[in-house]
């Protein structure tokens, strides 16, 4: 009898845009995420337009994934 674990592996990426929403695209995009896989979204810095674009900032967002694993096979 085999019997396989399943691990979940979370990917993390830091990822920035102009705005959050151009963020959380590109952290997808990063990850290899389509619009249905389940992205969980953390919002580390808003952005800033600053003035006349001088100190202008870019919103960072943290994004993550779990990913299912499979375990070898024990070695004999």
């Amino acid at each position: 009898m085999i019997v396989r674990k399943v691990l979940d592996m979370i990917k993390e990426i830091i990822a920035t845009g102009k705005d959050v929403a151009e963020a959380q695209a590109n952290a997808r995009q990063l990850l290899g995420a389509s619009e249905l896989d389940d992205v969980n979204f953390e919002i580390i810095y808003l952005g800033r337009k600053g003035f006349m674009g001088f100190g202008a900032k870019p919103a960072q967002v943290r994004a993550y994934i779990e990913v299912e694993v499979a375990d070898r096979e024990p070695r004999r």
